[in-house]
C-alpha cells in the first residue's frame, strides 16, 4: 500500500492546469486562498524557499525550464542546491561532492552516459528527463509537481519515468501532483483524479471509482448528476 498519494489533474488543455502547477511552485502569485505544505502556509515564500522546503518540479518544457543545455550532467543535478552543503561551504564549491552526487545519480537512475562531465545537451530526451527526475528526487522532495513528464519520450523512457513516480509515492512518502495531457497516463498512475474546467475544480474521483462518462462530462464543465437529471426529464 502506498504511504503517500499521487493526485492527477484532468482537463482539456488550457483550463488552468499549468497555472495551478506554476502557482504551487511559486512562478505565479496568488490572488486568494492558501498553499499548505505539512500544515504550514507557503504562499508568501519564493521559488527558492519552496524548493528548500521540499517542493520539486518537473516542468512541461524540459529544454526551457528543466536543464541548462551547455552545462554538464553533474552541474545540472545541483542547480537547485549548489549554494548549500555539501556542495558548497562559505561560498566555496566542493567539486568532489558534486562529482560523487552525479556518479550516484547515473547509477541509481540508469542514465546512459560516459560520465557526469558530459554536457546534458548530448543526452537523449529520455536521459535528460532522467536527470531532471534525479535532481528532483535527490533534493529530498516532499511534493513533486510533474507536468507532462513523459511527453516526447520513447516507450522505454516513458515506462521508467512512470514507474519511478509511482515508486516515489508508494515507497518514499513523496506526494505527487501530476498533470498530463495523456488521459490514459492519468488513469494508469493516479490514486485520485482532480477534474478542472476553466480554472474551477469540478470534483475529485478515486481511480477505483472512475466512470468515463462522468469524467468526460466533468471535463466539459458539466455536473454529471445534474445532466443525468436533465436527460431524465427530456425523456
Amino acid at each position: 500500500m502506498c504511504s503517500s498519494d499521487l493526485l492527477a489533474i484532468a482537463g482539456a488543455a488550457g483550463n488552468g492546469q499549468v497555472e495551478l502547477a506554476e502557482t504551487i511552485i511559486g512562478l505565479r502569485n496568488m490572488k486568494s486562498g492558501d498553499i499548505l505544505l505539512e500544515g504550514k502556509s507557503i504562499k508568501n515564500e519564493n521559488i527558492e524557499k519552496r524548493s528548500m522546503l521540499g517542493i520539486g518540479y518537473i516542468p512541461e518544457d524540459r529544454h526551457r525550464f528543466g536543464i541548462v543545455p551547455d552545462m554538464s550532467i553533474a552541474e545540472n543535478l545541483v542547480l537547485n542546491c549548489i549554494s548549500q552543503p555539501p556542495f558548497s561551504q562559505k561560498g566555496i564549491i566542493n567539486h568532489k561532492q558534486i562529482k560523487d552526487n552525479s556518479d550516484k545519480a547515473i547509477v541509481d537512475f540508469t542514465i546512459k552516459t560516459e560520465d557526469g562531465f558530459t554536457p546534458i545537451k548530448n543526452l537523449s530526451g529520455g536521459n535528460q528527463q532522467k536527470v531532471i527526475l534525479a535532481k528532483t528526487l535527490m533534493d529530498n522532495s516532499k511534493l513533486i509537481v510533474a507536468c507532462n513528464p513523459t511527453r516526447g519520450l520513447d516507450f522505454s523512457a516513458t515506462d521508467y519515468l512512470r514507474k519511478k513516480l509511482v515508486e516515489s509515492a508508494c515507497n518514499d512518502d513523496v506526494g505527487i501532483l501530476l498533470y498530463s495531457s495523456d488521459l490514459d497516463e492519468l488513469l494508469e498512475l493516479a490514486d485520485r483524479i482532480l477534474v478542472i474546467y476553466q480554472g474551477k475544480v469540478m470534483g475529485i474521483i478515486n481511480r477505483s471509482e472512475v466512470d468515463m462518462e462522468k469524467l468526460g462530462m466533468m471535463m466539459a464543465g458539466f455536473s454529471y448528476e445534474g445532466q443525468k437529471q436533465a436527460n431524465a426529464l427530456d425523456n
